[in-house]
């Protein structure tokens, strides 16, 4: 059996709530991904937290800590990241190395950025990827409404990066 882990992608305040707004789909997702996490735990799975930092989300600072709804078991791995891709100058990879990780299930936010570029790194360095319909999410933007965006990633991954596994 593969070793396997949770990867939480950017599921932070700063990310999560913008202008009193929540990211599309808000609450379905953080108790989606409660219920992944809590699986996980059970199993005695990793799950690993990628927390993305700059300038808006400012390590330490609200906006850049884990939206509150989020509850994490007592042991979990953290990474704090840059870029998009969440092994890009991260401890990512050495810790999935580690651990003997081979398959990751990857959801968080943004879809069309963090989630895609991690998703993509990760299939390129020979991960087998696992992914639930709808677990990533992100805002409406200027060419697509936040579901079209995440039926367009899915639709890319499928096959190509990632097993769906619902």
């Amino acid at each position: 059996m593969l070793g396997e882990a949770l990867v939480v992608i950017d599921l932070q305040n700063g990310v999560c709530h913008k202008n009193n707004e929540d990211i599309y789909n808000f609450a379905n997702i953080i108790a989606k991904v409660a219920a992944r996490i809590k699986r996980y735990a059970a199993q005695g799975k990793p799950v690993v937290i990628v927390q993305h930092e700059d300038e808006d989300l400012v390590k330490g600072s609200i906006a850049w800590q884990l939206v509150p709804e989020l509850e994490l078991p007592d042991k979990v791995y953290f990474t704090n990241k840059k870029h998009a891709n969440g092994f890009f100058h991260t401890n990512l990879n050495d810790l999935l190395i580690k651990l003997k990780i081979s398959q990751l299930e990857l959801c968080g936010a943004q879809t069309e950025y963090c989630v895609d570029a991690t998703t993509k790194f990760a299939h390129g360095l020979g991960y087998k990827l696992l992914m639930s319909h709808g677990l990533t999410t992100t805002w409406d933007n200027q060419f697509m409404n936040a579901q079209q965006t995440i039926d367009f990633y899915e639709n890319i991954w499928k096959t190509r990066f990632v097993s769906f596994i619902d």
